[in-house]
């Protein structure tokens, strides 16, 4: 929890629109200044519209990249 909060913190500027799952890491962002948007894989959720951002939030992108990232490395 520590290592992701003072990540996001060094990384992302406050007032920052974060969209992550539901860790519970995740859970003192918008305490420290974020707009905070989770998707709930466990229920089946892959993307959430915010009506406060206006926006589609989904984390596919990063997901997609640990993915290829896990067979690149288990392929050596």
């Amino acid at each position: 929890m520590k290592t992701l909060q003072a990540e996001t913190l060094a990384q992302d500027e406050r007032g920052s629109v974060v969209s992550t799952d539901v860790l519970v890491s995740f859970g003192k962002l918008e305490r420290e200044g974020y707009t905070h948007v989770a998707v709930t894989h466990g229920a089946k959720e892959w993307a959430v519209f915010d009506c406060r951002t206006q926006q589609l939030h989904h984390t596919n992108g990063v997901e997609s990249f640990w993915w290829m990232f896990d067979r690149i490395v288990a392929a050596f």
